[in-house]
């Protein structure tokens, strides 16, 4: 789905209907929410051949383009080939191996970038018990990369991301050892994110909690 949102509807060779079990199997909540708002725009592609979908997306009204074209926006947003990528082995992976927690800096670095992408996708689907999963386990990984130094300088190096959440927690994280530094990227992100905001506040007044 990532080569484009409209085209894959129209070429994808697997019903669209198993694309959605697919990402559900992946825990991709938010991929196969928008997915399906997709096939309701296009009553009947669910299940429909390719070249059936085809002629619906050739024939479709210009209104129903447009919300497609949205839904596909949405979709590029919160899917990642990243994200993706580490789903697809996370999944494959057997499942003694997916139970091991990372023990590198590296790894380490990558989950807590992947489970910060993988709340907001939860949380936009709705699944609140799974963002907030997700946002504990993003914590743990914090409390053992900031034991290292090579760990404080993997996560102030996030603040760079392509992702606002990742580059938020980034700063946020960091701020007990960036604190002059870190303060200024949560000052640009402030009018863009409430998590900023709010934690840029709290750290001010002395009341943000980074030890929980």
């Amino acid at each position: 789905m990532n080569g484009g949102f409209i085209d894959s509807f129209a070429v994808v060779e697997a019903p669209l209907d198993d694309v959605v079990e697919a990402f559900d199997l992946l825990h991709l909540d938010g991929a196969a929410s928008l997915i399906r708002r997709g096939i309701s725009l296009l009553p009947g592609s669910g299940d429909a051949e390719p070249a059936v979908r085809s002629a619906m997306v050739d024939g479709m009204a210009l209104e129903t383009s447009a919300k497609l074209e949205d839904l596909g926006s949405q979709y590029v947003d919160l899917v990642t080939d990243e994200l993706l990528d580490a789903s697809i082995a996370s999944y494959a992976a057997p499942r003694a191996k997916r139970r091991r927690s990372p023990t590198t800096v590296p790894d380490m670095l990558t989950e807590y970038v992947l489970t910060l992408i993988e709340r907001d996708v939860a949380f936009e689907a709705g699944k609140v018990a799974r963002s907030n999963q997700l946002f504990r386990r993003n914590h743990a990984l914090y409390k053992e990369l900031r034991l290292s130094e090579a760990g404080r300088a993997g996560i102030w190096e996030l603040r760079h991301h392509a992702n606002r959440s990742v580059r938020v927690s980034a700063a946020v994280d960091s701020l007990p050892w960036q604190r002059e530094h870190a303060v200024r990227v949560l000052e640009d992100l402030a009018p863009q994110s409430m998590t900023a905001e709010i934690c840029l506040k709290q750290w001010r007044a002395g009341k943000l909690n980074l030890d929980w």
